[in-house]
């Protein structure tokens, strides 16, 4: 889900907690449904939108459970090693995330777990055997732009189509 301060993942939750909140009102919201607060892809430079940012990282670390150390979509191994010397610096349990949009991702970047009851599920992280191809497959970002913008078309949506546009040349300047 997407806080204002950037994206945090809630799992274990029920119901549907509303975009736009601030980033410590979505963690009290995971929280009072018994879920478990889980920040992906911190320090991602070409996802700045979506990353939480640090200030709202740091003022709400005793409320996360874990934080990701790798993602599957990450361009460059400097990203991987800045992701885990956050989880480092915060104590937190580490979790790499396949973040698969392309049939040619699956497979590459995963957890084995022992447990996945909720209320064994950390501990069973801690553990977990982690496989991950470090390197990711460039030409999925372009599969998954091609998809957003179909649907995009399918949807006839003028307005978010009109709102990358005007990003792209916002960024080209």
């Amino acid at each position: 889900m997407y806080s204002r301060e950037g994206e945090i993942i809630g799992l274990y939750i029920n119901k549907k907690i509303e975009k736009g909140l601030s980033a410590r009102d979505t963690i009290r919201e995971i929280k009072k449904q018994g879920g478990i607060v889980y920040i992906p892809h911190p320090y991602e430079p070409y996802r700045k939108d979506t990353v939480l940012n640090d200030d709202a990282l740091e003022s709400n670390i005793l409320n996360v459970d874990c934080i990701e150390i790798h993602n599957g979509r990450n361009r460059k191994k400097f990203i991987s090693d800045n992701q885990k010397e956050i989880c480092e610096k915060y104590n937190s349990i580490a979790v790499i995330g396949s973040d698969a949009h392309t049939f040619l991702e699956l497979g590459r970047n995963y957890m084995i777990l022992e447990n996945i009851e909720k209320d064994k599920i950390l501990s069973s992280i801690k553990n977990s055997n982690i496989f991950s191809k470090k390197n990711c497959i460039n030409i999925s970002h372009f599969f998954t732009k091609i998809a957003r913008f179909i649907k995009i078309l399918e949807k006839r949506d003028i307005y978010e189509l009109r709102r990358i546009i005007n990003k792209k040349i916002k960024r080209n300047r």
